[in-house]
């Protein structure tokens, strides 16, 4: 666990007492534990699930995770019909493409960085859908009725 040899024999010296158990243990494991110590906890009673304190997949309004990232929170989000946001800046070791997974319309957005994630966030937040900020703006199909045609169409059903 640690990153060379120069490392695993320094001698940090006389250090802070608030530090003192990642000085003693270099992999800093006694941080680790103090953290999950606040952790939330996982609530199964059917009572506890109507506890304002408690959070459900009704209170997820979006998932954001690094683009290529296939994980459990992932899946949960396809299956829940969850917006999930992909951000290519941020790069890692997963390499999966998420555009191959069976997503609902407008259910997958990928951005390039996290101020873009920010702002599809907010329209979605706002009731605006993402992709009608978006530039290029898609072209609008134009149909041309003939006479005729707009002529039935505006009949009501009793002059028919």
């Amino acid at each position: 666990m640690l990153e060379s040899r120069e490392i695993a024999n320094m001698d940090p010296g006389i250090v802070d007492p608030r530090m003192a158990a990642e000085a003693v243990s270099t992999t800093f494991l006694q941080c680790t534990l103090k953290g999950l110590q606040r952790s939330p906890r996982i609530v199964t009673g059917r009572k506890a699930m109507h506890r304002p304190s408690v959070i459900t997949a009704e209170d997820v309004s979006c998932l954001v995770i690094p683009d290529g990232c296939l994980g459990l929170p992932t899946l949960a989000c396809l299956e829940q019909g969850i917006p999930v946001i992909a951000v290519r800046e941020n790069r890692n070791v997963m390499r999966n493409d998420l555009t191959a997974l069976p997503w609902a319309p407008d259910q997958l957005h990928i951005v390039d960085n996290y101020w873009e994630a920010a702002g599809v966030i907010a329209a979605m937040k706002a009731g605006i859908a993402p992709e009608s900020v978006r530039r290029p703006i898609r072209r609008t199909a134009v149909v041309k009725k003939t006479a005729s045609s707009e002529a039935a169409t505006s009949m009501t059903p009793l002059a028919r």
